[in-house]
């Protein structure tokens, strides 16, 4: 589809989830038929007439205060979702929950969890290194599972459930999943294709052996020795004979068959397609079902019914990650965005902080309403934001204040954008403040445009990390 198309498709489904708190995709959109979830309850019934799914967890044991709340709740999954961390102050308006999201995905896909591996990081030299030491494919582009963890699967069960509750909350994750894990979601087939998306390297090698037009003999001396087998690495055991040098914490290389009697079968010229068929499965499908399918199960808990046959795997994507920005709609983002704590000039009213841009106004006329002019800080802001900053730029700073470089998969419209003022309206030396759990930029009142030029440029560019609230 085209993404106006796209816009207009995703907008219709999600429009009842923002009215009313239901979901299209969980068969609020006119879906006949029950749907079943993992324990035999229609998806949609509810226990209680309580109105949310009611989230209450400690900063300290986030993982497992969510997966008991959300277990404990599993027929209000398809319900409103609101937030609370337990002995903090504060009603979740939409920022505790993007902070619990934004948390917990952190925490599931940390490599230290053991949960999923991290993807590979490109060196200056052009090298690629990963944390995971659990197979030897260490060129990894995205987050895939740790194939050898020893965490309880109810984890995994877990991040399904989140990434459905993402399409659910219209809230996009920071997660590198691989298109053929949404391939795989919806039951599509997958291929090499695929498999190079993940691990390029090693998928290339493949291909060279797909495509390598030599004699038997030449293909033989080529890829002399190579069986039906793959290299895993598999922890030390402590019980176990530690070779010399090593710790229980270290790994060792096996060979494990990827056919009956793989080690005693070469690879040749004539049965090489099996062979690179049976390689992509082992690790798109084989090794990975212990975790995949409790992902999958908890997927389907929230997401499943049969409007999810209306979507594409790469659509499926676009509702959990968001579109990547190549370069936003300024007019769009102008419309939707909110100020907050600004002084008006003495002749007008104060600015309502919960009044939005409106439509476009006539020229010289103010985009908060005809007869109020924003502050001239904020007028030097969309002068930068539009004229002196490129399509990069723009995207560094819409990760400095919403934590995430892409738009809802509905557009700019989709999203929620606030600039506030900060310092009681005073100028200041101070950088700026972005708050991404409420996608809020806060502005100190510059002295000048120059000024608030080289502060967002600095913030934007060298800041490590964003306040949470």
């Amino acid at each position: 589809m085209e993404y106006q198309v796209q816009e207009a498709f995703f907008n219709a489904l999600l429009s009842t989830a923002n009215a009313n708190g239901s979901n299209p995709i969980g068969g609020a959109s006119g879906v006949s038929g029950n749907v079943v979830g993992i324990t035999g309850t229609p998806a949609g019934a509810n226990k209680n007439n309580q109105p949310y799914l009611y989230i209450k967890v400690r900063r300290g044991n986030l993982l497992q205060d969510s997966f008991n709340s959300l277990e404990s709740q599993e027929t209000e999954l398809k319900k409103r979702l609101r937030v609370e961390f337990i002995g903090e102050p504060g009603v979740d308006a939409g920022g505790l929950k993007k902070e619990w999201f934004l948390l917990l995905v952190r925490k599931l896909f940390d490599p230290a969890q053991d949960l999923f591996k991290a993807p590979a990081i490109t060196t200056d030299d052009g090298e690629t290194s990963n944390n995971s030491i659990d197979d030897d494919n260490d060129d990894a582009r995205y987050h895939w599972f740790a194939t050898e963890s020893k965490q309880p699967l109810r984890y995994y069960q877990l991040a399904g459930v989140i990434l459905g509750l993402a399409i659910y909350n219209s809230i996009n994750l920071d997660v590198d999943l691989p298109p053929v894990m949404y391939r795989r979601l919806l039951g599509y087939s997958y291929r090499l294709e695929d498999f190079k998306e993940v691990w390029p390297q090693y998928g290339n090698s493949l291909q060279k052996i797909l495509d390598f037009d030599g004699t038997d003999e030449e293909f033989l001396n080529a890829f002399y020795g190579l069986n039906f087998t793959v290299s895993k690495r598999v922890p030390v055991s402590p019980g176990s004979a530690t070779p010399p040098g090593s710790t229980p914490q270290e790994y060792r290389v096996v060979e494990e068959p990827i056919v009956f009697n793989g080690q005693n079968k070469l690879v040749t010229k004539t049965n090489r397609g099996e062979f690179v068929r049976k390689v992509v499965q082992y690790y798109l499908e084989d090794s990975v079902k212990r975790q995949f399918e409790p992902l999958k199960q908890g997927f389907f808990k929230v997401a499943g019914s049969h409007a999810l046959t209306l979507f594409r795997p790469q659509e499926i994507e676009q509702l959990i990650r968001g579109n990547l920005l190549e370069d936003i709609n300024i007019r769009e983002l102008k419309k939707i965005t909110k100020y907050k704590n600004w002084l008006a000039p003495p002749s007008v009213p104060p600015l309502n902080p919960t009044v939005g841009a409106g439509p476009p106004m006539p020229p010289g006329t103010s985009t908060v309403h005809a007869q109020i002019p924003l502050p001239q800080v904020v007028e030097w802001f969309w002068q930068i934001f539009e004229c002196e900053l490129s399509a990069t730029q723009r995207q560094q700073l819409l990760m400095f204040v919403t934590g995430s470089d892409r738009i809802p998969a509905t557009g700019v419209r989709g999203m929620v954008f606030k600039i506030s003022c900060l310092g009681g309206g005073a100028d200041s030396d101070r950088l700026p403040v972005a708050h991404t759990c409420f996608n809020e930029l806060c502005l100190y009142n510059y002295s000048s445009r120059n000024k608030l030029l080289q502060k967002l440029l600095i913030a934007i560019t060298e800041s490590q990390g964003f306040e949470l609230r």
